[in-house]
């Protein structure tokens, strides 16, 4: 190319009139070369493309190709997630909730599993309202992979300024500061509180990069107490720790002074408090009746006057009755009362115990360990309806055998104090098993798998109490120590008989119990069945909480030649 030009410089330098013409000539074979030079380096780079797409696989090029040709077809319908257990690439993103796209093809919301996928290289798309979009490049390698990312949310700006300068200011229930915040995007309900002062609630809107002001100027709230709310509106004084005491909590819009008053149901004042100065919105008043105030219907009147000068009373019912009873109890066999007898008592409405229990037994000459924990709960359902739920798992090295029971208890006759009788009817339906193995067939908690009805006994003596229960229970199967979990039913129905000796003080309780099983019915009614079950256990609940703690020792015996005990602790919560 450097000749030719060469030559076209040498016919311009002579002048010859011809010049202009071969000059035109040559400038136009020239751009023909570079035209056809073009398209054979075009076409020189295709055939080169192609021979190594033929020869060659996997490679960048290749795939990055593969991952637009698939974007060019557009969006198509979720795949169905992978069957569980099935290898492949597994997204979480932080938070959850966003939506996947791989290739462009939707795969559904993180946290995700894609199953099937191809060895290669695959473009992710993640996006989430209120975080930018993330793009990757993945390089999938076959089998299980996971790829974890924490969003990054689009944020906005707002800016508070509010009076009085100690307002507490949310947005969606999360607090901000005054001045300049960052926060992501979206919509927003702000709310404004100060003591003595009305709430204000907005909605806001915060866009990308944009500072939305938060402005608010609060008002003056009038002085007004709330109707006191009672936790329990029956008290028994008599009752341990809190659960003798009247408790009740109100509101108040705003500084001020109150004092309580209680008044019989002739209108007579029983007790008369001052309250403290009132400097937040929530206030709590507690009181324990004397002995010298007797049982009835009474009122608890709040009266109060503000910094304002305006008057707030607010005034609600309760009851004194010292023969409603709140006491500690073990769950053990189903029935609440000790470790192996129920009592004939049912927790008042609005009562309820949750109690954890765990026991156990060791073995020295096996090197064997059985620890059962169970879980139980009661509650007050009113009527003189007592529910009863319990479950629990023995905890051993093989599979563990699990339990529960389910028990309601009815109580018709109520002991007088401090020497009368209770009496209730228990109905209960209890199973026991090891997963995938069967039914249990011991009878460790005296609580065997089937339908039982008993009759709880309760004869009250001051602070002691004598208790017995006779239950019939019908199962589908039989009471056998010496066979493994069974699947074949043969069904029977025996007795227990139950009795324990319980000292109930209030605030602690202590009790020794026994469950022996007859013979099957009908002839066995009065036989006894090794082995028995027996133990001894307390129960505590500190003062002024709710928590209880207790310990027991129980047991199975049959005779010197057969017995075992464990022990262990128990805690709890009774309201």
């Amino acid at each position: 190319m450097s000749g030719l030009n060469l030559t076209i410089g040498l016919f311009s330098a002579q002048g010859d009139p011809r010049s202009q013409l071969v000059e035109q000539a040559v400038g136009e074979y020239i751009g023909a070369m570079k035209s056809r030079l073009g398209a054979v380096t075009v076409m020189a780079f295709v055939v080169l493309a192609v021979v190594s797409c033929a020869t060659s696989s996997g490679t960048l090029v290749d795939r990055v190709l593969e991952a637009e040709a698939a974007d060019e077809k557009g969006p198509t319908p979720s795949p169905p997630p992978p069957p569980e257990g099935v290898e492949g690439l597994e997204i979480r993103t932080n938070p959850d909730g966003a939506a996947v796209w791989l290739n462009n093809r939707y795969q559904g919301t993180t946290p995700l599993v894609i199953g099937g996928l191809k060895r290669g290289t695959y473009r992710l798309l993640i996006t989430r309202k209120g975080y930018h979009d993330t793009v990757v490049w993945l390089d999938y390698h076959g089998g299980s992979m996971a790829y974890e990312i924490s969003l990054d949310p689009i944020l906005g700006f707002v800016q508070v300024d509010v009076s009085p300068s100690d307002a507490e200011v949310t947005l969606d229930d999360k607090r901000v500061s005054r001045g300049i915040t960052p926060v992501p995007v979206g919509s927003y309900t702000v709310r404004a509180s100060a003591f003595g002062y009305a709430e204000w609630r907005g909605r806001i809107e915060v866009w990308e990069n944009i500072v939305t002001p938060i402005a608010v100027d609060l008002e003056t709230a009038a002085f007004a107490i709330s109707p006191p709310s009672i936790a329990r509106p029956v008290v028994n004084p008599e009752n341990p720790g809190l659960l003798g005491s009247l408790e009740a909590r109100f509101d108040v819009t705003g500084p001020g002074s109150a004092s309580v008053t209680v008044l019989d149901r002739f209108g007579h004042q029983v007790y008369q408090e001052p309250l403290p100065e009132f400097r937040t919105w929530s206030q709590q008043f507690r009181w324990r009746p004397s002995d010298a105030i007797p049982d009835g219907e009474y009122s608890i009147v709040i009266a109060g006057l503000g910094r304002d000068g305006v008057e707030s009373r607010q005034e609600s019912l309760f009851t004194l009755d010292r023969t409603v009873r709140i006491a500690p109890r073990s769950s053990w066999s189903g029935g609440s009362g000790l470790l192996y007898v129920p009592t004939a008592e049912a927790l008042p409405p609005g009562s309820f115990q949750a109690s954890l229990v765990a026991i156990a037994y060791a073995n020295l000459t096996t090197d064997q360990l059985q620890a059962p924990v169970q879980l139980s709960f009661r509650a007050g359902l009113g009527g003189n309806v007592e529910l009863d739920a319990a479950a629990g798992a023995i905890l051993t090295g093989s599979v563990p055998p699990i339990f529960g029971s389910l028990s309601l208890r009815w109580q018709f006759v109520e002991p007088t104090r401090p020497v009368g009788i209770g009496v209730a009817l228990e109905g209960k339906a209890a199973l026991q098993g090891v997963p995938t193995r069967g039914i249990l067939t011991t009878d460790t908690f005296a609580n065997f798998s089937g339908l039982s009805l008993g009759i709880p006994l309760q004869f009250a003596f001051g602070q002691v109490s004598l208790l017995a229960e006779p239950a019939i229970i019908v199962s589908a199967w039989q009471v056998d120590y010496e066979s493994e979990p069974v699947t074949s039913s043969s069904p029977a129905s025996w007795m227990y008989w139950r009795a324990g000796l319980m000292l109930d003080t209030g605030a602690f309780v202590a009790g020794a119990s026994v469950s022996a099983r007859s013979l099957p019915l009908p002839g066995g009614l009065f036989s006894i069945e090794a082995p028995v079950e027996a133990g001894v256990e307390f129960h505590w609940l500190i003062p002024d909480t709710h928590v209880l703690v207790g310990g027991a020792l129980a047991g199975e015996f049959a005779g010197s030649a057969y017995w075992y005990l464990m022990g262990g602790i128990s805690l709890g919560l009774l309201f």
